[in-house]
């Protein structure tokens, strides 16, 4: 008697996903199938429970470890008869890289949420700050225009080198090396400072507040100057006061 040795076969037998979830499904020939889940090999995963079916679905236990990633190998067998075959599979399940939450403009006096676009006045400088990262690898990336960073892999670091009014862009990432990264994209603008050098205070709705362009962090202190003038001028507003220069 003669009998035929069945032949499963596999699109791969080396399986990595970034998921948690896996259902593996052999090309199968004529035979009786029969996994075998190797325990002393697997790493964070939950045991198979069905073992005798074509498909096996296999989970990683991602919520019990802080690892980057799971393992499990099996071995998968076709029976007929008094023959059979058989195949080792090795599958790597990987955590994507955790989302990105605030990036923040850091200065001695606060730590300041921005989102896609920042803007930065007078200095040609700023540092920055993301939140710590406990999976994956940040990445600070110049993607175009004038600037540097004064470290590329840390959560903390500084912009530096931009132009006056030239839009330069950056991208943070968080990438574990294997799965799609976490990415943001910000477009930084350097703008030069701008304070009025007078105001008219007569609740007209033109003019009334003074105030400059451009204060992020900085301290400015105004010195302000009342300068006498006639009553019939138009420095005076319902008998007061209201002609002023900053020196």
């Amino acid at each position: 008697m003669v009998f035929t040795t069945p032949h499963p076969s596999f699109t791969t037998k080396f399986i990595e996903v970034c998921d948690s979830m896996l259902t593996i499904s052999p090309v199968p020939s004529f035979g009786l199938p029969q996994w075998q889940f190797l325990n002393s090999l697997a790493k964070n995963m939950f045991v198979p429970l069905n073992l005798t079916n074509f498909n096996i679905d296999l989970k990683a236990d991602f919520t019990s470890n802080n690892d980057f990633n799971s393992e499990a190998t099996l071995v998968y067998q076709e029976y007929k008869a008094n023959c059979n075959s058989s195949d080792t599979i090795h599958a790597i399940f990987y955590k994507n890289p955790q989302a990105i939450g605030n990036l923040y403009r850091v200065s001695q006096q606060s730590i300041v949420p921005f989102s896609d676009t920042l803007v930065i006045f007078i200095s040609d400088n700023q540092d920055l700050r993301a939140e710590p990262v406990s999976l994956g690898f940040p990445l600070w990336t110049i993607t175009s225009g004038p600037a540097q960073f004064s470290s590329t892999t840390t959560i903390d670091t500084k912009i530096s080198g931009l132009d006056l009014d030239s839009p330069s862009s950056f991208e943070y990432t968080i990438s574990n090396g294997v799965c799609p990264p976490s990415i943001r994209t910000v477009t930084a603008i350097r703008k030069d400072f701008f304070i009025y050098d007078g105001f008219s205070p007569n609740d007209d709705g033109i003019n009334d507040v003074l105030y400059a362009q451009g204060l992020y962090d900085e301290e400015i202190q105004f010195n302000f100057r009342f300068i006498p003038v006639p009553e019939v001028s138009s420095g005076r507003f319902q008998g007061k006061m209201s002609a002023i220069l900053i020196s």
